[in-house]
């Protein structure tokens, strides 16, 4: 029978001199186009050299459709040759003329232009050419509303996706699902996740296996050299000529090299060069070189130099088809066997089926690499590669291998079934979710369509999901058992896949929803269903004013050359350590400290930017215990009760500020989870960002003397409450997630949301939150939170007075000292001793068997009476701080004592109460055992008299022109920070 394929495919057939296997794919895909439905994909796996963009041409061309057609890359160079293939390349290789029908060949130039193009439509058909990243720039520009995506697109006919084993997202294929198009997924690898985040229809799909490539002559069979390891760019340029002159390697044939690292690409490209021979090199960090050989990007196949040796690390893996490439060589390895693969595949192009000619491949001995081929071409031999992403019937061959019975932990067990409704009772539930506000919309109701969504992402990312269950009596929960695999971490290259039994709960409950999947992954699902993290501030008050803080980690919101980027703090009780000169400008990502729930004590850890609360302790609970734990959770965020009062130091979350324009931008990723997979090496940043002029902005990678410059750009998308970043230049990084091998470095920082951005109104974005960076106005609960008003100090207008045999007047500093302040803080059998003379190590020492102090003393400076006297604070702090080394753990020196045992101005006894002992060593003695004891706590008094009021010094802070309350500030806090550092507490005893 005659049908519409197969009328067209022979025009196509004899009039582009088409191969029997591209005929065949462009068949499948067409009968795809004609009579499938949109929620589903075909998929076409031919290898490199075999000619994809020659089916992708004549799908397009042969395609009796008038409306555009989108064709999507993983990268921009790939973009740019697949756009002069479809444009001109494909027809010269074919010997034939480029069809009418074929139709105009753009490059998407941006998504804002892109949306303006196809919403009026063409009069001719235009192809659009572009990135993955452009497919999400344009689903953001409609505001991720899939009505609204679908809509755009009205006027596509169908997407084309080439290179489809790249896809790096759930967002990403939702985004391009979105618009409604048939998808046509094209791949040159055999490995199979094609359909983790699409729905491949198996009845249109076509694969044309690397052996029969191989037997039909369209592939050369390569031959592997191994050469000896050598140290140096010279001595393997010397090899690998001798090698290529003992193959009779001619001039003509073209030459990969492959290094590991940009400086291995310089220097290998200067080596050829000094030999003779035409190179260039290849590596992003050349991006703004002036060197003529050294290239930042793949130009178009129609820019690109002509020379013998293409020397790269990690740019032209993919998307660089030169017949003449004979040669692929090994200066060093990849990390991972596909990359290996497909750069082997340059040379394996066999224009003309020339027989007896094999592609050459010279690598060091033992490097792996033919080994590697091996392994792929067994894999590629097997009827259905079993690759985890599409071999669901391994996990029921895993399970199937459980035992029925087993006694084991002490108890007789019987083997999990996974179907069963009850399962969530098997199950133990950590107290750790992640907490999100739901849209107003979202209810019960819906709750089984998100369970399902999720189940359904899931079943993308290597886990074997099965039917979410609702457990007994709590309609708002829903638990998602799953297994997911792994190759045991131990092995190099065999297999052991291991399975792991998990699940994810989801609790909504009073417009929150808590989140608990039991290997720490987050959902995707729930930033394209726009819920959001749980506002900072309401997070927090799942800490309350009674928790014992002993941990905080502070992001600084201020973005300027010299600011320190974050720091972090751990105490006893940092309620006791008091706040810093610049916290103001940090933001709390992380808190915890000690709480009570229930009769218990438990440790609670909070975390900002990801909406994290995590209770410590416990092998796990039953359902009903954590769904307790959840509803106490949701009503603490709901109440108004006060947070901790330390926190309130730091920058208050605020609302989104009346102008959001960013006006400077510091990206924030964590580079250590973003390795280059041929390398094991991490980005090296030498700036995250800078200054923006209209949206635009710089990052700079490299080390010193290695710099390069690459462009982005940052815009406010109010629908979403977030800033986004775009840059075609990080895109192309060859990093990739240590966790998600598909995640790129650009990716993580949008959705993680990565970035501090100074707006325009003066509010910070940081962590996905805008933070008030505004000395607050109630600065007691800043620094002067550490002054402790005592009323008798307020008439103290004398340090010491006359003493007598019965000590100082009751109205001087060192009276008070005497009869008010060491009675109350230290036991009646303390020591207390004075030490006051000159150059004294203190004017006091108490200490009893829990709490030793040095105390300092001053009333007015001599000819002064000011309430706020910086200069006689400033005498007293320089005092406390020059002798707290004698305070610190692992001191060495002793003080001088041999004075301790003389009377105070030959009349007043030094002892004032404590033990009596004979000389100023022994005293120093029993002082310092207890200083070295880690069990003690050591603290350093300033008793400031009538010269320090708390209430001048916060009205003169307040009105912030005074020299004297600055000067006081500014001492205070340099007090605490010394002190701190010593690992001593300081404490400032004022008139009210």
């Amino acid at each position: 029978m005659t049908t519409p394929e197969s009328q067209v495919l022979a025009r196509v057939n004899d009039s582009w001199s088409l191969r029997k296997y591209q005929v065949e794919a462009v068949g499948v895909l067409r009968r795809y186009l004609r009579t499938a439905t949109p929620d589903r994909a075909a998929l076409v796996s031919m290898p490199t050299g075999t000619g994809k963009s020659a089916v992708i041409a004549a799908l397009i061309a042969g395609q009796p459709v008038n409306g555009d057609i989108l064709v999507v890359t993983p990268r921009v160079g790939l973009s740019r040759q697949l756009r002069e293939d479809l444009e001109s390349r494909v027809w010269q290789a074919l010997a034939t003329a480029r069809p009418r029908s074929l139709g105009e060949v753009r490059m998407i130039p941006s998504a804002k232009a892109f949306l303006e193009a196809v919403a009026t439509g063409g009069s001719n058909r235009r192809i659009w050419v572009g990135t993955i990243q452009m497919v999400l720039e344009i689903w953001r520009q409609v505001g991720e509303d899939q009505d609204a995506m679908r809509h755009a697109f009205e006027n596509v006919e169908f997407a084309v996706v080439d290179e489809c084993h790249y896809e790096p997202s759930e967002q990403w294929s939702t985004a391009l699902r979105s618009t409604g198009l048939k998808t046509c997924l094209l791949t040159a690898t055999a490995f199979r996740n094609d359909d983790r985040y699409f729905h491949v229809d198996t009845t249109y799909t076509f694969r044309y296996a690397h052996a029969d490539a191989e037997s039909d002559g369209f592939l050369r069979r390569p031959r592997f050299i191994s050469f000896k390891k050598t140290r140096g760019a010279n001595p393997f340029v010397v090899e690998l000529l001798s090698h290529l002159k003992a193959a009779k390697v001619t001039s003509e044939d073209r030459v990969v090299v492959r290094c590991g690292n940009r400086d291995d690409v310089r220097s290998v490209v200067s080596a050829l060069q000094s030999h003779g021979e035409t190179a260039v090199g290849f590596h992003h960090d050349f991006a703004n070189k002036t060197d003529s050989a050294l290239y930042g990007a793949l130009p178009a196949p129609s820019n690109r130099p002509d020379a013998r040796f293409w020397v790269w690390q990690n740019i032209l893996v993919e998307g660089f088809d030169d017949p003449r490439v004979r040669v692929v060589t090994f200066y060093a390895n990849f990390g991972n066997d596909r990359a290996v693969v497909q750069q082997i595949g340059r040379a394996l192009r066999n224009v003309g089926h020339q027989v007896g000619e094999p592609a050459l491949v010279l690598s060091v001995a033992d490097s792996g690499v033919e080994a590697t081929w091996r392994r792929y071409l067994a894999f590629d031999r097997a009827v259905e590669p079993k690759a985890v992403a599409l071999f669901p019937t391994l996990v029921r061959d895993l399970l199937a291998s459980q035992p029925e019975t087993i006694y084991w932990g002490g108890l007789f067990r019987e083997r999990l079934d996974l179907t069963d409704a009850k399962v969530w009772t098997q199950f133990k539930y950590a107290r750790n979710v992640r907490v999100w506000t739901a849209p107003k919309t979202f209810g019960i109701a819906q709750l089984d369509q998100l369970a399902a969504a999720i189940a359904e992402e899931w079943s993308h990312a290597n886990r074997r999901t099965y039917a979410p269950s609702t457990p007994a009596g709590v309609r708002n929960a829903r638990v998602i058992p799953f297994v997911a695999l792994r190759n045991s971490a131990v092995l190099r290259d065999t297999a052991f896949v291991e399975p792991r039994v998990g699940f994810t709960a989801l609790v909504l409950h009073a417009g929150h929803l808590f989140v608990s999947d039991s290997e720490g992954m987050t959902p995707e699902t729930l930033e394209v269903e726009s819920f959001e993290p749980v506002d900072p501030d309401a997070l927090q008050r799942a800490l309350p004013d009674t928790t014992r803080m002993t941990a905080v980690s502070l992001r600084n919101n201020d973005t300027s050359a010299y600011a320190i980027r974050a720091r972090s703090a751990r105490a006893r009780n940092l309620e006791e350590v008091a706040a810093e000169l610049g916290d103001s400008t940090y933001a709390c990502s992380t808190a915890q400290g000690h709480v009570r729930y229930g009769t218990d004590t438990v440790v609670r850890y909070i975390g900002t930017q990801n909406g994290r609360v995590r209770d410590t302790g416990g092998r796990g609970d039953d359902f009903d215990s954590y769904y307790r734990w959840v509803k106490h959770l949701a009503t603490a965020l709901r109440s108004r009760n006060p947070s901790p009062m330390m926190l309130t130091r730091y920058a208050p979350p605020v609302d989104t500020p009346t102008d959001p324009t960013p006006l400077h931008v510091l990206l924030d990723p964590d580079v250590e989870a973003f390795r280059d997979p041929s390398t094991d090496e991490t980005i090296v940043f030498a700036e995250t960002g800078g200054p923006v002029n209209a949206g635009d902005f710089q990052v700079v990678l490299g080390e010193e003397g290695h710099e390069t410059t690459l462009d982005a750009s940052i815009r406010w998308e109010p629908a979403r409450k977030r800033y986004v970043i775009s840059s075609d230049a990080l895109d192309v990084l060859p990093h990739r997630s240590v966790r998600d091998e598909n995640r790129g470095l650009l990716h993580a920082i949008n959705a993680g949301k990565s970035m501090r951005v100074v707006s325009a109104s003066g509010p910070v974005y940081s962590g996905g939150s805008f933070w008030d960076i505004t000395i607050p106005a109630d600065i007691d609960n800043g620094i002067l939170s550490a002054l402790t008003p005592v009323p008798a100090l307020s008439t103290a207008t004398k340090e010491k007075g006359a003493g007598t045999s019965k000590g100082w007047p009751e109205d001087s500093v060192f009276g008070i000292i005497e009869q008010v302040l060491a009675p109350q803080h230290f036991a009646s059998n303390a020591l207390l001793l004075c030490t006051d003379l000159g150059s004294e190590v203190a004017d006091f020492i108490a200490c009893d068997d829990g709490r030793v102090a040095f105390i300092h003393a001053k009333a007015y400076r001599r000819g002064s009476a000011s309430t706020v006297s910086g200069a006689a604070f400033h005498e007293v702090v320089s005092q406390a701080v020059k002798n707290l080394r004698y305070l610190t753990l692992g001191n060495p020196e002793t003080p001088r004592n041999n004075y301790w045992t003389n009377d105070w101005d030959g009349i007043t006894p030094r002892r004032r109460r404590g033990p009596v002992l004979t000389t100023g060593g022994r005293y120093w003695e029993y002082v310092n055992e207890r200083i070295q004891s880690h069990a003690i706590y050591r603290e350093v008094w300033v008793v400031a008299g009538a010269s320090l009021s708390k209430a001048e010094l916060r009205a003169q802070l307040a009105d912030a022109t005074t020299p004297q309350a600055i000067q006081t500030y500014v001492l205070l806090t340099g007090l605490w920070s010394a002190a701190q550092q010593c690992g001593v507490r300081a404490r400032v005893f004022c008139s009210p």
